[in-house]
């Protein structure tokens, strides 16, 4: 019963750091200041704006949608890195106090 509880909790602290994660490293696409592909982006919104076509507003959307699509790649690799530090950081301190509570019953065991 008590592994259970020790289980459960793992599986809350996961997925907590997961939400924690998400929240800290996922926030929303701003093209304006995202520097990939700047001045394809500038010259097609100065284009869709002399001349309002729907090749150029197509144009204008797919500067837009690469942009977006290079700041989610960013982010999601971002979010990997820190699920995985804390994951690690939680599996070493797992490991550290399963090893701890052995030698106290070990030492408790030879005092006895």
């Amino acid at each position: 019963m008590k592994r259970l509880r020790h289980i459960a909790l793992i599986i809350l602290v996961v997925v907590l750091q997961l939400f924690a994660v998400l929240l800290l490293t996922l926030k929303g696409v701003d093209a304006n200041k995202t520097p990939y592909r700047r001045a394809e982006r500038f010259a097609a919104l100065i284009a869709a704006e002399e001349d309002p076509s729907p090749e150029k507003k197509a144009v204008l959307q797919q500067e837009l949608r690469l942009a977006s699509r290079y700041v989610g790649r960013q982010q999601f690799t971002r979010a990997g890195v820190v699920f995985a530090v804390l994951l690690s950081i939680e599996a070493i301190l797992i490991y550290w106090t399963k090893r701890n509570s052995d030698k106290n019953k070990a030492a408790v065991q030879s005092i006895i």
